[in-house]
């Protein structure tokens, strides 16, 4: 059909600009014709346009308020180590793991966990703590049993006679009381001993009172003591083994004596050691002491002493 159309708009074309002359043959005619066809420009189609691009803005994240305060990180960063000819990849990354297990360590302080029946654990505070960062409840000085020194957090007491040697603290008289110690000897053996001496009824004279001691082997004692009777010391409890306290040199102990009335109980670590009844003396106050067994110079170590009020 378009060639139909075309063959008859390009006939009327020639029939108004080339007068057909009746000499030319039909051969000719169609010859001409077609040449003409020929000389006319091809149709150049309308381009084609992309669809429309509408650019989508990306998604910002809002910049700090430049008044905001930043909070300091609770863990101190890491120091890396610094790559270079002293220290190779291999050292760079056991200096790192190092250095990560320093910071966790220090950052976790793990609960302190009490053994069952610990007085300590129910308690809650002490009426009266003392962590030997000076002498303010202490005598001071050098007598003819011991000499007494502190620091770092320490309380030394050091025998200088074969007998026990003690000092008492400044505190009230105590009754119905849990009295606790912690400490060391420096260096011990055998039945070299320390603890604590308790109801002493004087405190200026210091002449009786029980004392409850542990030894370097890892026995435990419980002694009266009175100046004024023959003899002057009775053991209550002969030395006695026990699992529950830490035997040895410079080896630290938690001690406790558990008093009401009549009934006392010996602990070690949180552990119940013993519990008996005796009736020598009702209330008093409380210190430390030391006794040398093979020792000479034997030294307790005492870095703290508390006390509860019981109900």
């Amino acid at each position: 059909m378009k060639k139909a159309l075309i063959f008859i708009a390009g006939a009327l074309l020639l029939t108004a600009c080339f007068p057909i002359q009746a000499t030319q043959s039909e051969d000719e005619i169609n010859t001409r014709v077609a040449q003409v066809l020929t000389s006319f420009p091809t149709a150049t189609p309308a381009p084609t346009f992309p669809p429309t691009y509408t650019p989508v803005p990306p998604t910002e994240t809002p910049l700090p308020s430049p008044t905001a305060t930043l909070e300091p990180s609770a863990t101190p960063l890491l120091a890396l180590p610094t790559m270079g000819s002293t220290l190779n990849a291999t050292q760079a990354l056991a200096a790192t793991q190092t250095a990560a297990v320093a910071v966790a360590t220090a950052t976790f302080t793990p609960n302190p966990t009490y053994a069952a029946g610990d007085p300590r654990s129910t308690l809650g505070n002490p009426t009266w703590s003392d962590t030997m960062e000076d002498a303010r409840n202490w005598p001071i000085g050098v007598n003819e049993y011991t000499s007494i020194a502190f620091s770092n957090g320490e309380l030394a007491l050091t025998t200088l006679s074969n007998v026990s040697g003690w000092r008492l603290a400044g505190t009230i008289s105590l009754n119905s009381v849990y009295i606790e110690q912690t400490g060391k000897m420096a260096t011990c053996a055998s039945n070299d001993s320390y603890g604590i001496i308790f109801r002493v009824p004087i405190l200026a004279d210091s002449n009786k009172g029980y004392l409850f001691g542990i030894q370097c082997d890892g026995q435990y004692y419980l002694k009266s003591y009175d100046a004024t009777r023959t003899p002057d010391t009775i053991v209550i409890v002969q030395p006695t083994a026990s699992a529950a306290i830490v035997a040895g040199s410079a080896k630290t102990n938690r001690i406790g004596v558990w008093l009401k009335g009549n009934t006392i109980k010996l602990y070690a670590n949180g552990i119940l050691l013993q519990q008996l009844t005796d009736s020598t003396f009702a209330t008093g106050y409380l210190g430390v002491f030391v006794r040398k067994g093979v020792t000479d110079g034997l030294t307790a170590r005492i870095t703290e002493m508390d006390y509860w009020i019981l109900p």
